[in-house]
């Protein structure tokens, strides 16, 4: 598995002003993803940064013996 960052314990929304991100998000798509869909795999290039406005993000892989290792469970405010 490819080295995939993310801030641990880190809620962007905490420091950001709530104004400014209504307006960025204004000029900028979102993408929204259901429960169970895949945001990244590890063949993917690794182009975009992500920051979860709500909701969980499960980070993890299957292991050669299709067992799921969790690596982290991000929320609201953090980056991946």
């Amino acid at each position: 598995m490819n080295p995939l960052w993310f801030f641990e314990d880190t809620n962007l929304f905490k420091v950001l002003y709530p104004h400014k991100f209504k307006a960025y998000k204004k000029d900028h798509d979102f993408d929204a993803y259901k429960k169970k869909d895949y945001i990244y795999f590890t063949e993917d290039s690794a182009n975009k940064i992500y920051l979860i406005e709500k909701g969980k993000v499960k980070v993890g892989y299957y292991s050669e013996d299709g067992e799921e290792v969790v690596k982290a469970i991000l929320s609201k405010g953090q980056l991946f």
